[in-house]
């Protein structure tokens, strides 16, 4: 039995705690400090009777007992957003404010413009962005924190709809002075011996998979793998080493002047999609926005494959 009341708070900061690894990106997420995060996540623990998580100098993630506490925390905290959402759509229905999870790649380099011409366009609604991580965007659309969700391909709840935008190849990213550059394209073995970076554990886990289909001699690992792709493309811009990642990173790669390289034998596709709640009312901003969505990311298509 718990020893005191758990407040939605605490079950809020267990939730980012383990989102983001760290008790830094926690707070920057719910705008509190490093101490108050601490001290929530020190009370829920009190409440419990247990600790949730394993602390190292360096990541903070969730250990068996945390994990099992975890769906009932996701839950809990869906049905007050829920809540929450609902009794804001219903206070208004013209809906004035569209919250949108993306992850950093999305979220930095495709929707700010689209965001500055709706926003011309319907001074009367803000869009409002969700920095998330990959594997936390079905999740913010099912909890109600946000409207729609874009990203890459995961699986998702009943709650949750989607549909695709856009399939995007693995490519590799490299700067035009790089000796690979002087190929039209690439297979994987060619990147044998070659100082490769992708980022984020999710491209991990694709390269993972991609390997499992090649012979032990031609298969290939990251040189590192980072948390952001944007590390990864910056050192690729220097010269050290390529970027692997798909090709819908396209509007940041150009931004660092780098040259896209197909990769083949095998060839994978990524798909990114768009989220949104199979359960919750959507208002006509929100389509509006959609449709939106979906037609930059058909430029975006049209784009990768001329």
């Amino acid at each position: 039995m718990t020893k005191q009341r758990i407040s939605n708070r605490q079950v809020e900061a267990f939730i980012r705690v383990a989102e983001c690894s760290s008790f830094t990106g926690a707070a920057q997420r719910m705008q509190l400090t490093n101490s108050a995060i601490s001290s929530l996540i020190s009370e829920l623990e009190s409440a419990i009777g247990l600790r949730l998580f394993e602390r190292s100098t360096r990541r903070v993630v969730l250990n068996e007992h945390g994990r099992q506490f975890m769906p009932s925390a996701l839950s809990f905290i869906r049905t007050l957003k829920a809540v929450e959402r609902m009794a804001e759509t219903l206070g208004d229905q013209a809906g004035d404010t569209i919250r949108i999870a993306a992850p950093m790649v999305v979220a930095a380099a495709i929707l700010p413009p689209l965001i500055a011409e709706f926003e011309a366009a319907h001074p009367d609604c803000e869009v409002h962005i969700l920095d998330t991580g990959v594997e936390w965007l079905s999740e913010r659309v099912a909890t109600g924190e946000a409207d729609l969700a874009v990203g890459p391909d995961r699986v998702t709840e009943e709650t949750v709809q989607s549909e695709s935008l856009l399939p995007s190849k693995w490519v590799v990213w490299l700067s035009p002075e790089h000796p690979l550059a002087a190929q039209s394209h690439l297979r994987w073995r060619d990147l044998k011996g070659v100082k490769f970076h992708t980022g984020g554990h999710d491209h991990e886990r694709i390269i993972e998979q991609a390997m499992s289909g090649l012979d032990e001699s031609e298969r290939v690992v990251p040189g590192q793998v980072f948390d952001n792709i944007t590390t990864a493309l910056g050192l690729a811009a220097a010269g050290v080493g390529v970027a692997l990642c798909p090709a819908y990173v396209a509007p940041l790669a150009n931004a660092f002047r780098l040259e896209m390289r197909r990769l083949i034998d095998p060839e994978f596709t990524r798909y990114v999609m768009l989220y949104s709640s199979a359960i919750r009312p959507q208002s006509e901003r929100i389509a509006e926005f959609s449709a939106l969505l979906r037609r930059r990311f058909k430029e975006l298509g049209a784009s990768q494959d001329s």
